[in-house]
Formats: structure tokens, sequence, C-alpha cells
């Protein structure tokens, strides 16, 4: 069985074993099941996506929906996220997501990966 819902809602649903020769109806006890919207699509926003070596670029979102926290998260090898913003520790491209977290109204939502180039002092 598969239970959707197009917006938030909550449903009521109730499971039902037909009766068998052998054994009687049977019927679980009520489960609600609660339905959030999905956001508007989150897209890390900073324009350019470049930045020097060992400075801090302040990583910015539009879109989103709700008052979910925003964060922020890279994987790349000699970059780092603190307190919103991004560094790299040597010449690199970054890989960035954001995610904001889900509310009473909207799931929680996951950009796309930007890529930020890092590159060394002159």
């Amino acid at each position: 069985m598969t239970v959707t819902a197009g917006a938030k809602t909550t449903c009521s649903v109730i499971a039902t074993k037909a009766a068998t020769a052998e054994f009687g109806a049977i019927s679980s006890d009520p489960k609600a099941l609660t339905f959030l919207s999905p956001q508007a699509p989150l897209i890390v926003s900073n324009s350019p996506k470049s930045g020097v070596v060992g400075t801090r670029l302040r990583l910015t979102t539009s879109g989103g929906s709700g008052r979910g926290a925003v964060t922020f998260s890279t994987s790349t090898a000699g970059c780092s996220i603190n307190s919103g913003g991004l560094r790299a520790s040597r010449a690199t491209t970054c890989s960035v997501e954001a995610f904001k977290a889900a509310d009473t109204d909207f799931w929680q939502s996951k950009s796309e990966i930007a890529l930020f180039v890092f590159s060394s002092r002159f």
C-alpha cells in the first residue's frame, strides 16, 4: 500500500485484513500520517564563485521555503566551512551543498552542488 498527498495534511490510516476460512477479519488501530509540502528549490547563490586561498567567502542561498535553518557542507579536501564561511587551505575547487531543515510545514531541502574555485595569492 502507498499513501501519498500533494500538500500539507494529516491522514488517519487503518489497515484491515479480510477474513479467511480459518480467521476473522482484523483491523489495526488508526495511525496518523503527516505530510509536509516540498520546499521551493534551494540554491547556493554566491556570485562569483571564486576566491583566494586563505580568504573566507560568506556563503549565501536563495530559494527554499519555511523557517528551517540553513547549513552548508563540503567534502573536498583542503576546504572547510565554519559559521557559514568557506575557506580553502590550498588552490583547489571546493564543492558545496546547502541544506535547509524541515519545519512544521515543509520537508527538508538540499541544493545542487555548487563549485567554488580558489586560487593562490600572487
